[in-house]
């Protein structure tokens, strides 16, 4: 059974790792409303994403979030009820709990664990890394030609960026991403199927694989990022065809499914506030490594990059993968277990 409160999703055209949430929620025909702020159409800051989106900026700041006292940098994020929960991994686990018996569920074990394998060859294996790094940085449209955008992603990594830098390792980037053409071409879509793990339509597997191509092959600003001789339709022919079924089966499922709601922020905290009821019961490892326990303050970051920017709050949460508190507004932050860090602080909460 769905839950009775409608997803509130932040995000900003233009973002990967929101197309691969938006692909999931349109697959499965899930209706969704959005957090709308209106951008700025000139100036010293703006980006050229915002002349055209007035979805969330793609940089700080994020006032809409900021108002729901989260920290947390990155984007997408999705709210529902008085559940926030950040990464795109962990709001695609905590849709397919909420709302069961999904069709893109892996349909035994041993698929349910090469999806977790495929997933985290994705994300952390440097395939969207290697995506960034071999796009066209040098034409008018890509995002590194915009001075705000720089900054926000140096505040973001930690570390300078240069258009001199980023080219010197394109080669690298663009022979990683050949063989990873390659193991899709000849390897897993080798035998002819149109979906990764065989079936009929596309599950888990190919929303936590297929975004980073899309983006590297559909979208406008990287046009021009793969050079022509290496990674031609010719070369890769059935890579083609499997991202264009994919976008194909989402664009048909788009036009059927609802179109969402568009909130402001000020009707988003509204409603987020408004869903606040008594403490929740979950579940709190008592064996954890980091030993902690019900109640302690603690810090959430980021691990891998984004680390400045913490959450505080209550612990509330911890299994295996995932960690919750709640902040002094009463929300309950989700996030995975996986490359972010947790903090335990002096003081210990009366929940």
């Amino acid at each position: 059974m769905a839950p009775p409160d409608t997803p509130i999703l932040f995000h900003y055209t233009g973002s990967p790792y929101s197309a691969r949430v938006l692909s999931y929620l349109r697959l499965r025909n899930i209706k969704y409303d959005e957090c709308v702020r209106q951008v700025p159409q000139s100036g010293p800051t703006s980006c050229p994403e915002l002349t055209t989106s007035q979805i969330q900026p793609p940089i700080k700041p994020r006032p809409d979030l900021e108002s729901l006292h989260l920290n947390y940098r990155r984007i997408p994020v999705l709210a529902i009820g008085s559940h926030i929960y950040s990464d795109s991994r962990l709001i695609i686990t905590a849709l397919e709990c909420l709302y069961p018996n999904s069709l893109l569920a892996p349909s035994s074990p041993a698929e349910a664990s090469l999806r977790k394998v495929l997933e985290t060859w994705v994300v952390d294996g440097g395939i969207f890394r290697d995506a960034v790094r071999a796009g066209p940085v040098w034409a008018p449209t890509s995002p590194f030609q915009n001075p705000a955008f720089v900054a926000d992603r140096e505040k973001l990594s930690g570390a300078r960026i240069s258009l001199d830098a980023l080219a010197a390792v394109r080669p690298e980037a663009l022979q990683n991403l050949r063989v990873v053409f390659d193991v899709l071409e000849s390897g897993l879509l080798g035998d002819g199927r149109e979906w990764l793990l065989g079936g009929p339509a596309p599950s888990l597997a190919d929303v936590d694989v297929v975004w980073p191509f899309v983006w590297l092959l559909k979208t406008p600003g990287m046009k021009g990022g793969l050079p022509e001789e290496s990674f031609s339709e010719r070369a890769f022919p059935k890579v083609y065809a499997w991202v264009e079924r994919f976008c194909a089966e989402e664009e048909r499922m788009r036009k059927e499914g609802a179109k969402p709601q568009r909130l402001d922020g000020e009707a988003v905290r509204a409603r987020v506030l408004g869903q606040q009821g008594q403490a929740q019961e979950m579940e709190v490892l008592a064996d954890d490594p980091l030993g902690l326990a019900r109640g302690d303050e603690v810090e959430v970051c980021a691990a891998d990059y984004g680390s400045a920017w913490k959450d505080s709050g209550a612990l509330v949460g911890l299994s295996i993968d995932e960690v919750v508190i709640r902040n002094d507004l009463g929300l309950y932050l989700h996030f995975p277990r996986w490359n972010f860090r947790i903090i335990k602080k002096m003081k210990k909460s009366m929940i």
